[in-house]
């Protein structure tokens, strides 16, 4: 008796289905855990799934085969760090002249009220 191991992903590669006797060890992969989609985003794995939940968010996994079994690799979209990171900057930026013209403002009311 063997039992089938089937994976599979709607991104990149994933390796390690198969037919295998009971007990015996199989191990599963995803190639590339983060793949990029645009600019701004990419595609990050999520984690191995069967009947909806989670076994693993490590993009290898294994596990002892006892059953026929079926696993899906599942992503998520994330915004890359580095996009992040510049509009933090921005935003940052941004506050800060709103503050320094704030400043500005108020300094020229204080010297005509004064002068």
């Amino acid at each position: 008796t063997e039992y089938e191991v089937k994976v599979y992903s709607e991104l990149g590669l994933v390796r390690g289905g198969g037919w295998f006797k009971p007990n015996a060890t199989a191990k599963v992969t995803v190639e590339k855990p983060v793949i990029e989609k645009d600019l701004v985003s990419r595609y990050v794995f999520k984690g191995w799934f069967s009947n909806g939940s989670l076994l693993s968010t490590s993009s290898s996994y294994t596990f002892l085969v006892s059953k026929p079994t079926t696993l899906t690799a599942e992503w998520q979209v994330e915004v890359k760090p580095e996009v992040t990171i510049l509009l933090g900057i921005i935003v940052v930026l941004g506050a800060t002249s709103t503050l320094a013209a704030l400043l500005r403002k108020g300094s020229k009311r204080k010297r005509n009220q004064h002068g």
